[in-house]
């Protein structure tokens, strides 16, 4: 296999790239320690989604409301949302440096890159459950506990489902170029 040049552009997207991965880490980092001790620190209980109804409004907003002296299930399940959103993300960033480190390789169709582009698809809906249903969970277990004129709030993206099936069909896409790579080394 013959090493391919790149060109300084994708050199400079490649960096950008990684360097992207990185923060990305450091944010998710920040966001699972800032998000496991947020209850424990401020001593303001645990924040669950939530919408209300503004006197004179006919919308409902979305908003959040503290739930203080949560229960341990509440604790446990804002938490588990907590982590689960910042390990999706973890994984996202872990296979982006990956896709990097084989694109700089200079071959697209290495089977490290059909492995990270399935490991993003992992990622993006761990992430996805963490972010948009755990706390829906959080917020339907916290109703009871709410203030008056609040009511639990719980979302689902579709967004994330497009983009792991988009995924599906690249990985699908590398994994036949690999095979024809595969197929053709040796008749050149």
């Amino acid at each position: 296999m013959t090493e391919l040049t790149m060109v300084p552009r994708d050199r400079t997207i490649l960096s950008v790239a990684k360097a992207v991965a990185w923060v990305g880490l450091a944010f998710a980092g920040i966001y699972a320690f800032s998000g496991a001790v947020y209850p424990f620190l401020t001593g303001n209980g645990v924040p669950a989604q939530a919408f209300t109804q503004i006197p004179g409004q006919e919308a409902k907003f979305e908003g959040a409301v503290e739930i203080a002296d949560p229960s341990l299930l509440l604790l446990a399940s804002y938490l588990f949302s907590v982590l689960v959103a910042a390990g999706g993300q973890i994984i996202i960033m872990v296979a982006l440096l990956r896709l990097v480190a084989t694109a700089r390789a200079g071959e697209a169709f290495l089977p490290g890159m059909l492995e990270a582009l399935k490991l993003v698809g992992l990622g993006i809906v761990v992430w996805t459950v963490g972010a948009d249903v755990l706390p829906g969970v959080t917020s339907a277990i916290a109703y009871r506990d709410m203030p008056e004129g609040f009511e639990f709030f719980a979302t689902f993206n579709f967004a994330p489902i497009l983009i792991v099936v988009v995924l599906g069909v690249i990985a699908a896409l590398f994994d036949v170029g690999a095979r024809l790579r595969r197929d053709s080394d040796g008749l050149v």
